[in-house]
């Protein structure tokens, strides 16, 4: 099973990083991107939902709930450098002063980024964090409380292959609700930890 990426993915990684750096599809990149995470160590990939203000030019998961989201995922043996991340949109949203939340469009947009990113990444697995980045998988931005720790397949119809997918909360549940949000956020990686040992 491979664990680094190869010499070909990370030239690919760098070129789809450029490419990505130039994208105007939607009025978002006028707040500010954040490019795509990933290191020579990446075998899962972790889709998350926007940017906010802290993560722009820097990476995804720095702020307060990716501070929570490592400490989690580290009491199963995971670390950052294991994963490639990408947002379900690469600028960010806006409401007022504040982050916002991306539109179904938007989010449309960007999928073409995604998918790229999925298939020169080619994970083991995949986690998709909160109902933004579950909208990758079905179009729909809602329902992730009850769908939460619970696994599916995602079928990429160019290499003809089925990657193994936990859905999650957002790790923003642990500030908004605590000690619960924790809970359902280990439930996650709980059950990502145990993902694909029934499936090969």
């Amino acid at each position: 099973m491979r664990i680094n990426l190869t010499d070909r993915q990370i030239k690919l990684l760098e070129l789809l990083e450029k490419q990505i750096s130039g994208c105007v599809k939607c009025s978002l990149y006028q707040w500010g991107r954040c490019l795509p995470y990933w290191t020579p160590f990446s075998q899962y990939l972790a889709i998350g939902e926007a940017p906010g203000k802290e993560e722009i030019d820097t990476e995804p998961f720095v702020g307060t709930a990716g501070k929570k989201l490592w400490e989690v995922a580290g009491q199963y043996g995971f670390r950052k450098e294991q994963f490639a991340i990408i947002n379900s949109v690469q600028c960010r949203p806006v409401k007022g002063n504040s982050n916002g939340k991306p539109t179904k469009i938007q989010c449309q947009k960007c999928k073409p980024w995604i998918r790229k990113f999925l298939r020169i990444v080619d994970p083991q697995k995949i986690i998709f964090l909160g109902n933004y980045a579950k909208s990758f998988y079905d179009d729909t931005t809602a329902g992730i409380i009850r769908m939460n720790a619970r696994d599916a397949f995602y079928y990429d119809e160019l290499h003809d292959k089925d990657y193994p997918v936990i859905f999650s909360v957002h790790p923003s549940v642990c500030i908004y609700e605590g000690e619960k949000g924790e809970k359902l956020l280990s439930n996650s990686f709980k059950a990502f930890s145990y993902l694909g040992e029934n499936h090969f």
